[in-house]
């Protein structure tokens, strides 16, 4: 009895900061992203996982102990030859080859020290700041609400095929899409608070999904778990920072969800009436196109949508 009391005492009273820091650096950093609104996410050419935010990227190291970075860093210190841009869709193909996308700009990785581009993509149907990249059944799929539209990676001026998102994703998320992305065999969707995972093989929604997004996939599942050891004093602590955390990143979130609205407005009106729009945006690609075989450069694309201006 004697000998469990002095083991007990040392518990309660050194214990509780301790857990602190060994759950936020070694399980999941305090102001992580899981609940925030991020722009997208996707495989690397190391094959870690790199969520990205304006100008930022946040590693999630997959090799050995699967953990984040202590904290995010600038994009270009990952990625060397990109500098000042935000990366508003991503996906790594079968080739190997890691695509970035903004605007009408892609960018094409087949490691972290060289980049194959920025090309301009002349292809008509093409979404200008897609929301999320998803590689399913050997194809690059672009998404904007409800639509899809399949990128042919090695033709760059081919136009893409529109499709409706319920023939990739069954049943599609009933949320309006924030953002997404292809990692390890399975497309992980975020809308404003839920998570959605599907098999990337065949489509079909998990068992179990939605879940809470800031905790609900295997990248922050460690939100919400606390260390088997010293199981009462880890989870009392772990609830508090996770609680603060939330609440900051809640209102985060709500200020990015109010322009959003009104970006999700203008895009739904923008998807009913594509044929219109894309008229007008072939109308700029041939004038683009003319523009490049004359050795100019093409001008300024025109911008209808506003997620990262």
């Amino acid at each position: 009895m004697s000998c469990s009391e002095t083991t007990i005492k040392p518990i309660k009273t050194t214990t509780k900061s301790s857990i602190v820091t060994t759950h936020s650096t070694n399980i999941l950093p305090a102001n992580n992203w899981c609940s925030e609104d991020f722009q997208t996410g996707c495989e690397g050419p190391d094959n870690n996982l790199y969520l990205f935010k304006d100008n930022l990227a946040w590693r999630y190291n997959t090799k050995g102990k699967r953990s984040w970075d202590p904290h995010p860093k600038l994009i270009n210190t990952f990625f060397p030859t990109l500098n000042d841009t935000t990366i508003t869709a991503c996906v790594k193909s079968a080739t190997g080859y890691t695509y970035l996308f903004r605007n009408y700009r892609l960018w094409k990785l087949p490691n972290h020290w060289s980049v194959d581009g920025p090309h301009i993509i002349y292809g008509h149907h093409y979404p200008q700041n897609p929301r999320a990249a998803l590689f399913h059944q050997n194809s690059i799929y672009l998404i904007r609400n409800r639509l899809i539209y399949r990128l042919n990676e090695f033709d760059y001026h081919k136009d893409l095929e529109i499709l409706t998102i319920d023939k990739i994703l069954k049943p599609p998320p009933s949320e309006y899409i924030h953002s997404g992305f292809t990692y390890k065999k399975q497309h992980i969707i975020f809308t404003k608070h839920h998570v959605y995972v599907y098999d990337a093989t065949t489509g079909n929604l998990n068992s179990g999904y939605p879940k809470s997004k800031i905790n609900g996939w295997f990248a922050c599942d460690g939100a919400s778990q606390a260390p088997h050891l010293k199981k009462k004093t880890t989870t009392t602590t772990t609830k508090r920072t996770t609680t603060m955390a939330h609440r900051r990143d809640q209102e985060r979130d709500d200020y990015h969800h109010r322009h959003r609205e009104d970006d999700h407005h203008h895009h739904r009106e923008d998807d009913h009436h594509h044929h219109r729009q894309d008229d007008h945006h072939h109308h700029h690609r041939e004038d683009d196109h003319h523009h490049h075989e004359h050795g100019r450069p093409p001008p300024k694309r025109p911008h209808h949508y506003h997620r990262d201006e």
